[in-house]
C-alpha cells in the first residue's frame, strides 16, 4: 500500500485527532499505543482494534462513558483506547464502576441483580455466586454434551455475562492483553506483560528487552495524565515489541506492520458513517428534486449517492486487505453490504428509468441500515472465520447473492411502502400507480431471481461443507419460505389472483420473510447450523416491525376501499395477467402501461 493512499486516508481522517480530547486526556496521542501488536483469537491485530472489541462487547457500546468512579477519580470516557488503557492501568477506580452491560432482564432476576438497571459493577458480577453456581451448570451440560450442546437463552446470557467478566478481571490482572510474541514458535501462544516480571522463560528475550520498564513507564504517564511523556514511551514501547516480532517473524514484518497501520487508519475513517451521511444527503436531495425539476441538480442527486458508494467501497477495500476474505462474515458486514447493494440497485434502476422513486427508497432505507449496523452492539470483528466458512470462493458467490437478493427485495419493500402511502394520499394518481407498480414488479424479480440462485449455491456449498445438499436446518428452511413466499407473489400477480394493490400489500407482507430468515433465524430463534451468525434476543423488535406493518397495510386497505372516489379516479387499463401493462383486461389498481417508463 503506497504512501499516496495513506496521505488520501490521513485526509479523510483528520477529525479522529479530537479523539483523545473526548477522553478528557489533552495532549494524550493514541496512535503509537494503538498500533502495538496483539494476538487475539488467532489473529495479529494492532491494539487499537482490539480495545475497540473489548470496550464495545463488554459496555455494548464502542464509546462508552462511565459515571463517576464511586473510589474516586476521574474515568476516561469516550475514546476505547482511554477506557481500556485506564482497565489496564488504574483497575482500583473499576471496581465499582458500572460499566458491564446486561441486557437480559429473566437473567438479572434470577441472579439477585436490579432488573431495571443496565450496567452493572465488576464487583456485583464478580462476587455474585448464583452467576458463579450458574456457570458452573451451564459448563457442566457443555462440557457433557459437547459440540452437540444446545444452550437456552438463560445459559447462553449466563455464558456471555460469565465471559465478559473473566476478560474485565483478566484486564485488571494484565493477562488479558497478549503482547509479547513466542520467542521460538511463529504459530506460537503470545504471552501477556506479566509473564516478563514472572520469569517465564520463553519471555526472556522481552526481559532483556526493557519492554517491562517501558510498559510500567507507559502505565505510570497514563495514571499521572502526563500526555508528553506518555506518548514517548509509547513510541519506545511500540519499537521494542516489533523488534520482537521481527526476530520470529522476518518474512511477515513488513506486511503485518503495514496491515497493522492500514487497520488503525481504517477504524479511524469510519468509511460507513461517511457513506451514511452522503446517502442521507442524497435522499434530501432528491426529496427536494421532486418539486424543483432540475436536471443539473437531478445529475447531483445522483452523484451524492455515487460518492458514498465509492465510501463504502474503500471500506470495504480496507477491510478485505486486512482479513483477506469477502466482508460479510457477520451480521454487521452484511447489514452494511445490504445497504451497498441498495444504493447500487438504486443507481442502475434510476439510470434506465430516470426516476427519483428509487433514489429516495433506496436512499433512506441505506441510511437506516448503516445507522443500525453503527449503533447496535453487533460483533464488528476481523477475525479468522469459522472452519466451514474459510472458502472465500463460496463466501464470494454464496453469501454476496444472498445478500444481494435480500437487498433487491429490501428495495421492493421500500417501494411498496411508497405505493401503498400514494393509495391512501392519492389514489387518484393512477399513472404515478402504474409507474410504481412497474417499479416494484422489477425489484421483485431481481430479489427472487437473486434469492433462488442464491439458495441453490448454498446447497451446493453444504454439499461440499457438510456432506449434504439439504438438511432442513432453520436457515436452509427458511430460505426456502422465501423463495415459496416470493414466488407466489409473483405468479399469483401474473396468473391475476391480485392486481397492482395486492402486490404492493404482498411486497410490504413477503419482507417478513426476509426478516425472519436473515435476522430471526439468528437473532429469535438462535437454532442450527449457521451457529457463526448467532446473536440474542430481538423479539421485541421482531413484534414491534410486525405491529407498524400491520398498521401501515391497515391503513392502506383504508385508503385503498374505504374511501369513495370518482369511480374514473383510480380505475386504468392495465390487466391482471399482464404486469407490463399489455393486458387485455382493466384492472382497478391503476395502470401499467409503456408510459409507467416515463419520469415520477
Amino acid at each position: 500500500m503506497t504512501k499516496q493512499g495513506h496521505l488520501l486516508l490521513g485526509i479523510l481522517i483528520a477529525w479522529g485527532c479530537a479523539d483523545a480530547g473526548e477522553a478528557g486526556l489533552p495532549g494524550f496521542d493514541f496512535t503509537e499505543i494503538g498500533k502495538v501488536l496483539v494476538q487475539h483469537k488467532g489473529r495479529v491485530k494492532p491494539l487499537d482494534t482490539y480495545a475497540r472489541e473489548v470496550v464495545s462487547k463488554v459496555t455494548g457500546r464502542e464509546k462508552f462513558r462511565a459515571s463517576a468512579s464511586p473510589s474516586g477519580g476521574n474515568l476516561p470516557g469516550g475514546d476505547a483506547r482511554a477506557v481500556f488503557l485506564s482497565w489496564t492501568f488504574e483497575s482500583e477506580k473499576w471496581q465499582e464502576a458500572r460499566f458491564i452491560r446486561v441486557n437480559y432482564r429473566p437473567f438479572k432476576e434470577r441472579i439477585g441483580l436490579d432488573p431495571d438497571e443496565v450496567y452493572f459493577s465488576f464487583g456485583d458480577l464478580a462476587g455474585s455466586e448464583s452467576l458463579e453456581k450458574l456457570q458452573r451448570k451451564v459448563h457442566a451440560k457443555s462440557m457433557r454434551e459437547g459440540e452437540d450442546a444446545k444452550l437456552d437463552r438463560m445459559e447462553r446470557e449466563v455464558m456471555d455475562v460469565a465471559g465478559k467478566v473473566e476478560l474485565v478481571h483478566g484486564l485488571f490482572e494484565g493477562y488479558a492483553l497478549a503482547v509479547i510474541p513466542h520467542p521460538s514458535d511463529r504459530n506460537g501462544r503470545w504471552l501477556p506483560m506479566p509473564a516478563v516480571s514472572q520469569r517465564v522463560p520463553e519471555a526472556a528475550e522481552a526481559a532483556r528487552s526493557g519492554v517491562l520498564d517501558q510498559w510500567v513507564a507507559v502505565g505510570t504517564a497514563f495514571r499521572e495524565r502526563r500526555g508528553v511523556e506518555f506518548n514517548q514511551e509509547a513510541s519506545k514501547l511500540l519499537a521494542s515489541l516489533n523488534a520482537l516480532f521481527e526476530r520470529v517473524h522476518k518474512e511477515e514484518t513488513s506486511r503485518a506492520l503495514s496491515q497493522a497501520d492500514w487497520e488503525t487508519d481504517y477504524n479511524r475513517l469510519h468509511a460507513f458513517r461517511f457513506s451514511a451521511g452522503f446517502y442521507f444527503l442524497g435522499l434530501v436531495m432528491f426529496l427536494i428534486s421532486l418539486h424543483w425539476r432540475s436536471g443539473p441538480f437531478y445529475a447531483a442527486c445522483q452523484a451524492v449517492l455515487g460518492v458514498g458508494v465509492l465510501v463504502q467501497v474503500c471500506g470495504f477495500a480496507l477491510r478485505i486487505y486486512i482479513t483477506q476474505r469477502p466482508p460479510v462474515s457477520n451480521m454487521y458486514e452484511s447489514m452494511v453490504f445490504m445497504g451497498f447493494m441498495l444504493t447500487v440497485f438504486s443507481i442502475v434502476f434510476e439510470l434506465v428509468y430516470r426516476s427519483r422513486i428509487f433514489g429516495i427508497a433506496a436512499s433512506a432505507l441505506s441510511v437506516m441500515l448503516l445507522i443500525l449496523a453503527d449503533q447496535l452492539p453487533l460483533d464488528r470483528g476481523m477475525d479468522p472465520l469459522v472452519p466451514v466458512l474459510r472458502t472465500n470462493y463460496w463466501l464470494t458467490v454464496h453469501v454476496l447473492t444472498v445478500m444481494s437478493a435480500y437487498a433487491a427485495l429490501t428495495l421492493a419493500m421500500g417501494v411498496g411502502h411508497i405505493n401503498l402511502g400514494i393509495y391512501f394520499f392519492a389514489p387518484h394518481r393512477k399513472e404515478l400507480l402504474a409507474q410504481m407498480t412497474l417499479f416494484l414488479y422489477r425489484s421483485l424479480q431481481l430479489g427472487f431471481l437473486l434469492i433462488t440462485a442464491g439458495t441453490i449455491l448454498g446447497a451446493w456449498w453444504a454439499g461440499e461443507a457438510w456432506g449434504r445438499y439439504w438438511g432442513w436446518d432453520p436457515k436452509e428452511t427458511w430460505a426456502l419460505i422465501c423463495i415459496l413466499g416470493y414466488g407466489i407473489l409473483l405468479h399469483g400477480r401474473m396468473a391475476g389472483f391480485w392486481g397492482p394493490f395486492g402486490t404492493a400489500v404482498g411486497s410490504v407482507i413477503a419482507w417478513s420473510l426476509v426478516g425472519m430468515c436473515y435476522y430471526g433465524v439468528n437473532f429469535v430463534l438462535g437454532a442450527g447450523l449457521h451457529s457463526y451468525g448467532f446473536g440474542d434476543g430481538g423479539i421485541q423488535f421482531a413484534i414491534g416491525y410486525l405491529v407498524v406493518e400491520t398498521l401501515i397495510v391497515a391503513a392502506s386497505f383504508y385508503g385503498r376501499y374505504g374511501r369513495k372516489f370518482p369511480a374514473d379516479s383510480v380505475h386504468a387499463a392495465a390487466g391482471r395477467g399482464h404486469p407490463e401493462g399489455q393486458g387485455k383486461k382493466k384492472d382497478s389498481d391503476g395502470a401499467i402501461g409503456p408510459a409507467a417508463a416515463g419520469s415520477a
